[in-house]
């Protein structure tokens, strides 16, 4: 053993460790049951996220062509210009969806920046003020400086 450790009598190095052992054990278990429920629950989102009753289409809109599109026009601000039902209808991409999933999608991303721009405006008021440099610094007079009256 190392000399460090001769302050220390061996039985309760061995106490310890054993106790030490058995805490991993338990953990290792307890980290083997997580993995098979997250691995059950993934297998349930999977199928239904594929179920035949729901709407596959509904579903996929993240992945979708028309998703993009939409990114395309309302940077072009057509969302502004026109109503929802206008612009659902302006393209066929959008129509492969319900006019519900396209609306919720614009809310969305409207929401989204409206947030990410709040944040921002946050964080610049949070900001450090910006520390002076060593010209603007003023000679100040110490106490034992100053003249008494």
């Amino acid at each position: 053993m190392r000399p460090q450790y001769k302050d220390y009598r061996m039985d309760n190095f061995r106490t310890n460790l054993g106790n030490l052992i058995k805490a991993v054990r338990k953990d290792i278990e307890h980290m083997g049951k997580d993995c098979e429920a997250y691995g059950h629950d993934r297998a349930v989102l999977a199928e239904r996220h594929f179920d035949i009753d729901e709407s596959p289409i509904r579903n996929s809109w993240h992945r979708s062509e028309a998703r993009e599109l939409l990114k395309v026009d309302m940077e072009l601000g057509l969302h502004k210009e026109m109503k929802s039902k206008e612009l659902f209808l302006s393209r066929q991409e959008y129509q492969a969806f319900e006019l519900e999933v396209f609306c919720k999608a614009i809310y969305a991303a409207v929401d989204k920046k409206d947030k990410m721009r709040f944040r921002m405006e946050m964080k610049k008021i949070r900001a450090p003020a910006p520390q002076p440099s060593s010209d603007d610094w003023v000679s100040v007079p110490r106490h034992d400086d100053i003249p008494s009256r």
